[in-house]
């Protein structure tokens, strides 16, 4: 069943323009995907990244700078252990917040809920929750 959602959705699919604003980089591209994470997981079980954490205060972000649905399969291949970065296609940075501009304008999930809609600007908040954990709590 998930393979033929899969498949669903990819065919629907429509490439876009994004421009990324944020204090470290200013990105223009066509895409099919954009990614912003903060934790260590998306998508189920795959990491933002080999080094992403919910704990360090930044956000992951990386897209597909490509039209292609083919560089979308090898996106999808580099996943297991957040290693999509490693394509030349795939810009992958952390950042602490900014903006996303489209065209045209996207639907944007966040969780898994479509609850958005570009532009957006994103952010994070720096010890804006309190966690108590228990003394023996070993992370």
């Amino acid at each position: 069943v998930y393979l033929f959602a899969l498949v669903r959705a990819v065919r629907k699919l429509r490439p876009f323009h994004a421009k990324l604003t944020t204090p470290e980089h200013t990105l223009e591209f066509d895409t099919i995907q954009v990614v912003i994470g903060n934790g260590r997981y998306h998508a189920g079980p795959f990491p933002l990244a080999p080094d992403a954490a919910i704990t360090n205060g930044s956000l992951v972000v990386y897209a597909l700078a490509s039209r292609s649905r083919w560089e979308l399969l090898r996106l999808a291949m580099h996943m297991p252990g957040g290693h999509q970065g490693d394509l030349l296609e795939v810009p992958t940075f952390h950042t602490t917040g900014g903006k996303l501009e489209t065209t045209p304008m996207q639907k944007v999930t966040v969780d898994g809920e479509i609850s958005e809609q570009t532009p957006l600007t994103f952010g994070t908040r720096p010890r804006a929750l309190r966690v108590l954990v228990p003394q023996d709590f070993e992370s």
